[in-house]
């Protein structure tokens, strides 16, 4: 995530669930439809999408690395696995986190809805560049 104050953080982490898991675990699945958002906060993680003949590794996350942003803010079911490489804590923000911290501190979940925009215009930008060379 951007550039949050300790005070910012600890507000999120207040409202907030950590989970942990092992190595080899799957943190979410593909076409499950629970909408959260994941902060990673120890540990490694990759992010993988189901092709026909096994997956295809879309990218590996370590601290502060975010995953379920898609399904967070479009409610419909994820489109990739995310498995433990290296044990994980990671800090789930579900609907009710987030109004919880909406009620708390508003201007901080504004900035904590643009900092993700900013990252999913990131990882478009990404993709794009991706299909480019594809196309070609």
């Amino acid at each position: 995530m951007g550039e949050f104050s300790e005070k910012d953080l600890l507000k999120v982490y207040s409202v907030g669930k950590v989970q942990s898991f092992r190595a080899g675990e799957i943190m979410v699945t593909e076409w499950s439809g629970e909408p959260a958002l994941y902060v990673i906060m120890e540990g490694t993680a990759e992010v993988l999408m189901p092709r026909r003949n096994g997956w295809y590794k879309l990218a590996s996350l370590g601290p502060a690395g975010v995953f379920g942003e898609l399904s967070f803010f479009d409610r419909l079911t994820r489109s990739a696995r995310v498995v433990v490489l290296i044990e994980c804590n990671v800090l789930k923000i579900d609907d009710h986190a987030f109004e919880s911290l909406r009620e708390i501190d508003t201007k901080l979940a504004l900035n904590l809805v643009l900092d993700l925009g900013k990252m999913l215009s990131h990882r478009l930008r990404n993709m794009n560049d991706l299909v480019r060379t594809l196309v070609r």
